[in-house]
């Protein structure tokens, strides 16, 4: 078999690389000057913006707007549109659980979204909800107002948004909001569970727990070590309560053992 001259082979290699960069380039130059037109195209100048809730509640159109910087006076290009970036943003307000955003040709962002699910609201922080692992969200504008109870914390403790809360009062809440969720009845409300007082180191340390029945808000006042007992004697006896005649508000001191003090406010 002849051999090429190396003179030659050389030649080839050369060649063909001159030809395959060169088309690249070619490619490269096309892709640019295509992308290039459009991002000026007003045809993708972006007009409609579809959202997806995974959740009962929709976020207003003008909050997502004014989130990502659309707006009808100033259009944005759609390649020019950058997705991480607006994604970065909606995550950053705490507010959602997940957020995808996906461009839809020829002028339309879809956002594909899961709302938090708050289960209290933190009574010492303003327009401050909590979800069920315990992270601190704004609730409005991205939802409605819930009928959910308050949560009353440490006095003076501090709060940062879009982080977990950790500690033995968020914990003691969180745990009375569930057993009661589990033990009270159907139109029983709970509205507030107050454990500010909850560990102090005196013989007044207590739970409040506030409940709303037959038009009457009740005070409950309960041990922080035997109050899931206490509520479970209590509200045993809420049948035969509902058939009294009840005041505005009546405050009922459960933390003596086998006993309730009731004292009409």
């Amino acid at each position: 078999m002849e051999k090429l001259p190396l003179k030659t082979v050389c030649t080839c290699i050369i060649v063909s690389v001159v030809v395959v960069w060169g088309t690249l380039f070619a490619l490269w130059q096309f892709y640019r000057e295509v992308k290039g037109r459009r991002a000026t195209a007003q045809r993708y100048a972006i007009s409609v913006l579809i959202q997806k809730s995974h959740t009962t509640d929709t976020v207003p159109t003008d909050t997502f707007s004014e989130l990502l910087g659309l707006s009808a006076d100033q259009p944005t290009n759609m390649y020019s549109f950058d997705v991480e970036e607006a994604t970065s943003k909606l995550m950053a307000c705490g507010s959602f659980k997940t957020v995808s955003i996906d461009l839809l040709e020829p002028a339309a962002i879809v956002v594909d979204y899961e709302l938090r699910r708050p289960v209290a609201y933190l009574a010492d922080f303003e327009n401050a909800a909590i979800d069920a692992t315990g992270y601190v969200f704004a609730l409005s504008p991205f939802m409605t107002p819930k009928n959910i109870p308050q949560f009353v914390l440490q006095k003076g403790s501090q709060m940062e948004w879009n982080q977990r809360l950790s500690g033995s009062h968020i914990d003691l809440a969180m745990n009375a909001h569930k057993y009661l969720d589990f033990i009270k009845p159907a139109d029983v409300a709970l509205i507030k569970v107050d454990v500010s007082r909850a560990f102090l180191k005196t013989a007044s340390r207590e739970i409040v727990v506030v409940v709303a029945m037959n038009n009457t808000s009740v005070y409950l006042r309960l041990h922080p070590a035997t109050y899931k007992e206490r509520l479970r004697e209590f509200f045993l006896l809420v049948p035969s309560m509902q058939q009294l005649a009840l005041k505005d508000q009546e405050i009922v001191d459960l933390r003596l053992p086998h006993m309730a003090l009731v004292k009409v406010v």
